[in-house]
């Protein structure tokens, strides 16, 4: 492997190693479970035009100013998933989770629509 390559490997195992500490999050995923899931805007919105639309319209969305999303549509595990692909570019439960994860997908590419809010 050539230094590149290492570089860029070692840069995605640093933002996997971001995922979900509290330490420096900007932004909580709250769900009907009780669970909750930590994240970085700065992240979220270089890595996804949804997320991007979501944290730079001050005037739309509430979570801007609040940093709390609260998400009652997607299972905890799966929405880990596509945060894990956000951050790392690897989905290490895509064979448990492939069906779920493509309807995550679907709703968070889909900028253009109304419907694509995540959250209550």
């Amino acid at each position: 492997m050539d230094d590149e390559s290492k570089n860029k490997n070692k840069m995605l195992e640093d933002f996997g190693s971001l995922l979900n500490d509290h330490h420096f999050s900007d932004v909580d995923f709250h769900f009907s479970d009780g669970s909750v899931l930590h994240a970085h805007k700065l992240v979220l919105v270089a890595r996804s035009s949804f997320f991007s639309a979501m944290f730079l319209n001050n005037d739309t969305y509430e979570e801007t100013k609040s940093g709390r999303v609260n998400i009652c549509d997607i299972q905890p595990d799966v929405f880990k998933e596509m945060l894990s692909y956000l951050y790392t570019t690897k989905v290490p439960k895509m064979h448990k989770l492939a069906f779920e994860l493509l309807m995550v997908a679907d709703k968070v590419c889909n900028v253009s629509s109304s419907s694509n809010r995540l959250h209550c």
